[in-house]
């Protein structure tokens, strides 16, 4: 219910111009909110803390986020995440992994790797974005990518 629910409101909201930074902050509450849900249970009900990559991985991903949110707060005086395709693809990633991993019962490699290194390469983008760019846009993209503000300025 989550994941419909997280990808349905953001939806809704562009869709129907409805967007606001109290909707940008309350959408990044639910998305830590829910990436604390699921640590929980897969510390509660697999073995995952057991796996050294999986702790490491969980770990790295958890600090870097903590981080991210510290420079969105001492840079831009407000607080969120970012909706970065790459945090996108990660967020949907770890959705279709606990499920599979609660379902099944048991931590799967190759796929936890995976969900692993994109959290990571997403948490770094999201940083190199808080670092570099002057104003905080939670819809940028990427950091490879023109937001539409910035295409116009520079058209003109």
């Amino acid at each position: 219910m989550c994941g419909i629910s997280d990808v349905a409101d953001g939806y809704l909201a562009r869709r129907f111009r409805l967007e606001t930074r109290l909707g940008e902050q309350l959408d990044s509450l639910g998305d830590a909110a829910f990436c604390g849900t699921v640590f929980y249970l897969l510390i509660v009900y697999t073995n995952i803390i057991e796996i050294s990559w999986a702790s490491f991985g969980i770990v790295v991903v958890t600090i870097l986020r903590i981080i991210n949110f510290i420079i969105t707060k001492v840079r831009f005086k407000t607080w969120g995440i970012m909706h970065t395709w790459g945090n996108k693809t990660a967020g949907i990633l770890l959705y279709l992994y606990v499920s599979v991993v609660l379902i099944f019962n048991m931590v799967l490699l190759i796929p936890g790797i995976v969900l692993c290194f994109i959290s990571v390469a997403s948490s770094i983008e999201e940083m190199a974005i808080l670092l570099t760019f002057k104003e905080y846009d939670a819809n940028r993209k990427s950091i490879f990518i023109r937001n539409d503000e910035e295409q116009k300025s520079k058209a003109e």
